[in-house]
């Protein structure tokens, strides 16, 4: 959108005429438009007040878009920035990830490794409660075994 500042304003010719009355008439306050005379109000209309109004108008519209523009741009460079910021976080992060599952893997291939003596620990175990069992069985036949003994004995020795 190429706006000239000058009296070819041609884009904007309508809106910018309308919008240069607009400001001539809210200027003046009420006290003076009923002091004016008819005359007074065309000086006001003529064609180089209208087009310097005219020209200001579409100077504040250049000043207006190119600000508009600037801090478009401005936010468009600080969006590139997070993004950047943020591939950098997720790159770190998906590396920390990658250290992570490769200890994971080592860890896993430790358990694994003994997981079979882990196996072996707890038949060991088994077996001790077994024999343990047995132990305690074989020392209550023994006691009967000396029961008996001794009231044998005691029986053979009163005769």
């Amino acid at each position: 959108m190429i706006c000239y500042l000058s009296s070819k304003c041609f884009f904007f010719k309508e809106v910018t005429v309308a919008f240069a009355l607009f400001l001539f008439f809210n200027k003046m306050d009420n006290n003076d438009t009923k002091n004016l005379k008819p005359d007074e109000y065309t000086k006001g209309l003529n064609r180089e007040h209208i087009i310097r109004l005219t020209e200001e108008s579409c100077k504040h519209f250049v000043e207006y878009t190119k600000a508009e523009l600037k801090v478009t741009v401005e936010d468009c460079k600080l969006l590139e920035n997070m993004n950047h910021i943020t591939k950098e976080k997720y790159s770190q992060m998906n590396q920390m990830s990658q250290r992570i599952m490769g200890e994971i893997s080592k860890l896993q291939n430790t358990y694994d490794q003994f997981d079979q003596f882990i196996t072996q620990v707890d038949d060991i175990h088994q077996q001790s409660i077994k024999i343990e069992n047995t132990i305690k069985a074989l020392d209550e036949y023994s006691k009967h075994l000396e029961n008996k003994l001794l009231a044998n004995y005691s029986v053979s020795t009163s005769k």
